[in-house]
């Protein structure tokens, strides 16, 4: 940490030599413009604030609550996961500067055109997830030891936080545009104190893997933001119901016969239902679709076995046989 501050200080000396020399800084004073950079800037020190704590959180919180071969295994996995964000930087530091002079006067085809780019930026920053997860992955299972072998889970939980984190720099920019500085202040640090949370949770439940599953936040519609914290906490709740179900799986006694698959369990609802059709079961075609699908659902959700299917074929042809149906 020391040497990342020294170095940080160091090359903004430097910056600050350059600016200088090539006449680029002004050094004379702006009252008003001050004011605004104050009103406007200051905000950001708990958004970076906010960065900073979900940046260290996951790290301190496990060398708090576990051991440090742990915490050497998550570093490993965060390490490797976390460079989607190496991508994410790169095109952020160049589209800051292009949208900020797009917005300067836009039409509505210069709206579009963000609008556009910003979706491929999407597409683009989840294939790189993806790619990283499992290039960071294959390159843990052959080339690292055996011991640090627990941290491939952790690879994807923490590509998969950082997809998300890096389609939220564009967004960011969005929201300095239009001067929602504060806003952006008060989800970053909803977003750290919440990862805080998370992680202690998650940690004292499923160790390292915990931690990064923590990275992930719910964004929210200002417009509907209790009813989307609602749903994320359901959808917490729930996996953490489904992570601690210890009822066992129930044991389907088949005998000697396989359990049949999905599509021969619809090839004999599909001649069920051929074969009610042929005797005009169906006598409101408003309400067939619906008892189509109450047939399929009735005959998908058994566990049906080989030989109960060849059962009821053998009993559906005796019914049409006989002209029963």
């Amino acid at each position: 940490m020391t040497v990342h501050v020294a170095t940080q200080i160091f090359f903004a000396f430097i910056a600050l030599y350059l600016f200088l020399k090539g006449k680029r800084l002004l050094l004379q004073w702006d009252k008003a413009l001050a004011v605004t950079m104050i009103a406007t800037g200051w905000p950001h020190i708990f958004h970076s604030l906010g960065g900073i704590i979900m940046n260290l959180s996951d790290r301190l919180i496990l060398e708090k609550m576990t051991d440090l071969a742990t915490v050497g295994i998550y570093s490993l996995g965060a390490n490797l996961g976390v460079a989607t964000l190496i991508f994410c930087n790169a095109v952020n530091n160049k589209w800051g500067a292009w949208m900020y002079k797009q917005m300067k006067n836009p039409t509505e085809a210069d709206k579009i055109k963000i609008v556009r780019y910003t979706y491929i930026y999407f597409g683009a920053t989840l294939c790189v997830g993806v790619a990283i997860a499992l290039l960071g992955t294959f390159y843990t299972r052959f080339f690292i030891g055996e011991a640090f072998q627990d941290a491939i889970p952790i690879i994807a939980w923490i590509a998969a936080g950082s997809t998300i984190y890096g389609m939220a720099y564009l967004v960011t920019n969005y929201i300095i545009i239009l001067g929602k500085i504060s806003l952006l202040a008060k989800i970053t640090g909803s977003a750290a104190g919440l990862n805080i949370i998370l992680t202690i949770l998650m940690v004292d439940k499923y160790g390292a893997v915990g931690a990064a599953q923590a990275t992930f936040t719910v964004p929210l519609n200002p417009d509907f933001s209790s009813l989307n914290l609602s749903q994320a906490v359901l959808l917490i709740a729930y996996e953490f119901m489904i992570q601690g179900d210890k009822t066992p799986e129930v044991e389907t006694h088949t005998g000697k016969s396989d359990l049949a698959n999905r599509d021969n369990v619809m090839q004999f609802t599909s001649r069920l239902i051929e074969s009610l059709e042929n005797r005009d079961f169906f006598k409101s075609g408003e309400r067939r679709p619906t008892i189509e699908r109450s047939l399929n659902n009735l005959f998908l959700r058994h566990n049906w076995t080989e030989q109960d299917l060849k059962t009821l074929h053998g009993i559906l042809s005796a019914l049409v046989k006989d002209n029963t149906i």
